[in-house]
């Protein structure tokens, strides 16, 4: 998606110290090449899975990278947004989120804490 597009290349990606003999760009370009692969389909709740865990090891550190170096957070913030959106349990649409984290029972109460 261009959303994600622009998070990787503005936000992810300047975070990340250089790889030797990779030009992370190009990288990126591969592996967007990858998951534009229609058979691969992935879900939201695969990809919110274990969100307590992920949110700390790839999303606070080049949220804070970003902050130290006066680049922008905008998209990671978004991203951190939707999460906690989704811990609430339940989509706008009104369709159901089942429990999918560990730590859920405390998440959703604290999401739904929140909401008010």
């Amino acid at each position: 998606s261009a959303f994600l597009d622009c998070v990787q290349r503005n936000e992810v990606i300047p975070s990340i110290p250089p790889v030797p003999d990779t030009d992370l760009y190009d990288y990126w370009e591969l592996i967007q090449a990858r998951f534009g692969n229609p058979m691969i389909a992935d879900s939201i709740d695969r990809i919110c899975f274990d969100g307590a865990s992920r949110q700390p090891k790839f999303i606070i550190p080049p949220v804070a990278e970003n902050l130290r170096d006066g680049r922008s957070i905008d998209g990671l913030a978004l991203v951190s947004a939707m999460w906690c959106r989704y811990c609430q349990g339940r989509a706008e649409s009104g369709r159901k989120f089942e429990p999918n984290d560990p730590t859920w029972d405390k998440l959703h109460a604290t999401a739904l804490k929140a909401a008010d």
